[in-house]
């Protein structure tokens, strides 16, 4: 009986791996809009001085 259970575990980590395999690897662009839907953080508005800095670019640009 042990023997049988032998078998069939490693009947089972061989399909697991075979799963793992042909999993499909993602280009950028497959990440660029994945985390456009959903981003991994955001930042609020009332810290965005602190991250950008008072004279970035971005905040130039958004006074024009």
């Amino acid at each position: 009986m042990s023997t049988t259970t032998k078998k069939t575990t490693k009947k089972k980590t061989a399909l697991a791996g075979a799963v793992k395999t042909e999993k499909k690897k993602l280009s950028v662009m497959d990440y660029v809009r994945k985390f456009q839907k959903k981003p991994l953080f955001t930042i609020a508005k009332e810290d965005e001085d602190l991250v950008y800095g008072s004279n970035m670019m971005v905040k130039l640009m958004q006074e024009k």
